[in-house]
Parts: C-alpha cells; sequence; structure tokens
C-alpha cells in the first residue's frame, strides 16, 4: 500500500499498528470496540434535502447519544466550531456547498477552530468510501453517496478512530 493512503486508525493501545485499505476493512478488524465508541457520540449533521442519507437519520438515534440535523451551513459550523472533540462528530454532506472549493475552505477553517473534531465527509462525486489520511486535513473519513446505515456506521467508526489517532499525535 501507498505510504500516503494509509489510514491513521490503528489498533488499540498494545496491539501492532496496522494499516487499512478502506473503512469495511476497518471496520472488520476493528471488531467490536470501535464501533461501541460511537455509541455515546453527539452527531451534527449539516445534509442536503435530497441527499440519500434522510432515511439513515431516524435510525442514527439508536447508536449514538443525539442527533441532531442542519438544513443552514451557518447553524451546523457555528455548533461543529464550540464541539466537545471527545464526545461528538460532524457530519457533512459538501455536495450543499455547491463547488468543492466552497466546501474545503469551510472544513479547514473549522480544523482551525476545532481541530481535534471527528468530521465525516458525504458526497455523489466521491468514487468510494475513504478513511485514508488522504483527506485528513479536512476530514477524517469520508463516504461515497448515496449510502445505507450500515456504511454511514463505519464510516464513523473509522472517522472517530482517526480522530482519535490524530488527537495523540498532536498531544505528543
Amino acid at each position: 500500500m501507498n505510504p500516503s493512503t494509509s489510514l491513521c486508525a490503528t489498533k488499540p493501545p498494545g496491539s501492532e499498528d496496522t494499516n487499512f485499505d478502506d473503512t469495511d476493512d476497518l471496520y472488520r478488524r476493528s471488531e467490536e470496540p470501535a464501533v461501541q465508541d460511537i455509541w455515546g457520540l453527539d452527531l451534527f449533521i449539516l445534509h442536503a434535502p435530497k441527499d440519500g442519507i434522510s432515511d439513515q437519520f431516524n435510525s442514527l438515534g439508536d447508536w449514538t447519544s443525539s442527533v441532531t440535523v442542519f438544513g443552514r451551513m451557518q447553524d451546523a459550523f457555528r455548533i461543529a466550531a464550540r464541539a466537545d472533540v471527545e464526545n461528538s462528530a460532524f457530519i457533512v454532506n459538501i455536495d450543499v456547498f455547491g463547488p468543492l472549493e466552497n466546501a474545503v475552505e469551510e472544513l479547514l477553517a473549522l480544523r482551525q477552530t476545532n481541530s481535534g473534531l471527528t468530521v465525516v465527509i458525504l458526497s455523489a462525486d466521491f468514487k468510494r468510501d475513504e478513511a485514508s489520511i488522504e483527506r485528513a486535513a479536512i476530514a477524517d473519513a469520508s463516504i461515497r453517496l448515496p449510502c445505507n446505515r450500515e456504511r454511514l456506521e463505519r464510516g464513523l467508526a473509522a472517522a472517530t478512530e482517526n480522530a482519535k489517532q490524530r488527537r495523540r499525535s498532536a498531544s505528543e
């Protein structure tokens, strides 16, 4: 595997470091603890009305602490900038921004304001789900739309692990 596309996520301390090829691989190898880590999260979601994940919002509450859905970018980013990094995640459909440059600009600013926050980006333009460090400057994982609950759950678990690794690396 090309080192520039390896994941930040690793197995728990005490295990050997492992790079994963995609979110499915991470999910399979991580066993239950990584998925259980997302159960206590407060999710903040910025979506478009017809992005293919609205049906998943009702079921997200089954495996997270809370779900807050935003239709306005300003509100979503205002809350995300102040969110608790240990217990929150921000899921963003970047297709709502129009040109990709607008999304990148906003997400870079969010990383500067709240660098430890777990961020998952969604887009119909992605070729596949990705949890590598390729987009680490703006997100911890990306998911191709449309998606189902399982892919959303796996992507969020991978993003959570990546964010934990980033926070550990930043504190060293």
